[in-house]
């Protein structure tokens, strides 16, 4: 018969093994450089512990320059569809393997640290590690919204990343008869551009862009949701590579 101290043991072990069992996903999480915390608004979803939505103006990690658009309305029922199907609208029903991870990005032409983790994503998602959605926040101002109008109304005659790429690269902001110069060079029709512009599915798109930035209470730009995970501010391509991957894993 085992005796008092040897029960004791046992005992002692088996609590150490629970323990453990129980913290396993916090202890990979953390050994993979990530903590998280849960997203008390939209569930299911987790922010970074580390994640910009902490940091004070000025910390000089993040643009916090939100302000600068007048806020405006949101049509009517559409923070509710946007709130009971957040997938849906961030990754625009893409159908992904279980090989790359879904990103949701949002940015504005005019956020100086958007143009480095565009290139970021870019390489990514040519690597296969993860498959990019686009979400328009224009929030610095009419030359953000012109640009992203543009942009979107490029997609709508097949282009998704020629006219982009150069809006990237733009340092001054966009005029309308300078975006008429790059659509024509890039192959685009510009009468079509102008009109489509103004077309009820690029407003659309952006009023979407927008009830999903409110949801998630997205302070600024660049913002992402990478899978479940919402990342604010500035990440290195190797800890946003990181972050994919373990999403992928499931952890």
């Amino acid at each position: 018969m085992a005796n008092r101290r040897q029960l004791l043991v046992l005992a002692g072990g088996l609590a150490v093994w629970v323990g453990a069992f129980r913290l396993v996903p916090q202890i990979a999480a953390q050994l993979d450089g990530f903590e998280f915390s849960p997203l008390q608004q939209v569930p299911g979803f987790r922010t970074l512990s580390s994640s910009a939505r902490t940091s004070s103006p000025g910390s000089g990690s993040f643009d916090f320059m939100s302000g600068l658009m007048p806020v405006e309305p949101l049509p009517a029922g559409l923070m509710q569809q946007v709130k009971a199907a957040p997938e849906r609208y961030l990754f625009k029903a893409m159908d992904v393997g279980r090989s790359t991870t879904p990103v949701a990005y949002f940015f504005d032409y005019y956020c100086p640290y958007c143009r480095v983790l565009s290139a970021h994503l870019t390489e990514l998602a040519a690597a296969s590690e993860i498959v990019v959605t686009r979400q328009h926040w224009p929030i610095f101002g009419e030359a953000s919204l012109v640009a992203a109008r543009a942009s979107l109304a490029a997609e709508m005659q097949g282009d998704t990343d020629k006219l982009h790429s150069r809006l990237l690269r733009t340092p001054g902001q966009v005029t309308p008869q300078f975006l008429r110069r790059i659509a024509e060079d890039v192959g685009l029709s510009w009468s079509w551009m102008e009109q489509d512009m103004q077309a009820d599915a690029v407003t659309a798109s952006l009023d979407r862009a927008r009830a999903l930035a409110r949801l998630f209470s997205f302070v600024g730009t660049p913002s992402l949701v990478v899978g479940r995970t919402v990342a604010e501010g500035e990440i290195s391509q190797s800890r946003l590579r990181d972050l994919a991957r373990l999403e992928r894993s499931g952890r």
